[in-house]
């Protein structure tokens, strides 16, 4: 009997993609979680660590991929750090269309996992919610981009590939404040930018989490 009890909870333990993964869109637009309002419990690998600069997180499930990455909204000690294996239990929430796990209590399992590799995309991929919402969340790279507009007063600058034009945004770092400093000009080009996607103010954004994650130039396999 014990085992199939612990069969039976293991079966029915939530995921990242259990919270992500929807096809309905809401009334505006968006496509929240099936499970808004909700408390759950998820385990997950932190892809990007101390966003905003107070411990903020993106949690990953160890494959992943579309649909499997999340913002957790935590900014207490102990700091999840890149690579900790986390659990988290957490109301999800949508904070103006992005989905999020807040009201939080982690537990830091194990430390210095691989991280899963960024997914490709293209600007294309990040422009309308319907093609966007999947990447909520989620570490993806873009390549071979150049600069069409540089940062913003809020710290937004655009770059554009040969699908389209996406927003960079500077939720883990400021390039200001980077040694040496990171000073964009129209028409710069990288090789590769990585970095979580949220979203805020009806844009969907890559946030890269170091100065490492812009590539300036791309080696051949």
């Amino acid at each position: 009997i014990f085992v199939l009890v612990a069969f039976a909870s293991l079966a029915l333990a939530t995921t990242i993609y259990d919270i992500q993964y929807t096809e309905e869109a809401g009334p505006d637009g968006l496509y929240p979680s099936p499970l808004v309002d909700q408390e759950v419990t998820v385990t997950g690998i932190v892809a990007g660590a101390n966003y905003g600069s107070d411990g903020k997180f993106f949690l990953t499930d160890p494959e992943g991929g579309a649909w499997h990455g999340i913002y957790v909204y935590y900014f207490d000690e102990p700091y999840a750090q890149l690579g900790d294996e986390v659990e988290v239990t957490g109301t999800v929430s949508e904070y103006y269309g992005l989905t999020e796990l807040s009201y939080c209590t982690i537990n830091i399992l194990s430390s210095g996992n691989p991280v899963p590799a960024p997914s490709q995309v293209t600007a294309m991929d990040l422009l309308v919610p319907a093609q966007a919402e999947m990447w909520e969340g989620c570490l993806v790279q873009i390549d071979n981009v150049s600069v069409t507009e540089v940062q913003d007063d809020y710290g937004q600058w655009y770059v554009e590939d040969a699908t389209g034009e996406c927003q960079i945004d500077d939720g883990f770092f400021y390039l200001d404040e980077v040694d040496p400093a990171i000073v964009l000009e129209p028409g710069m080009t990288w090789g590769r930018i990585i970095g979580c996607v949220d979203y805020s103010y009806s844009e969907f954004s890559i946030n890269p989490r170091t100065p490492e994650d812009l590539i300036e130039e791309v080696g051949s396999d």
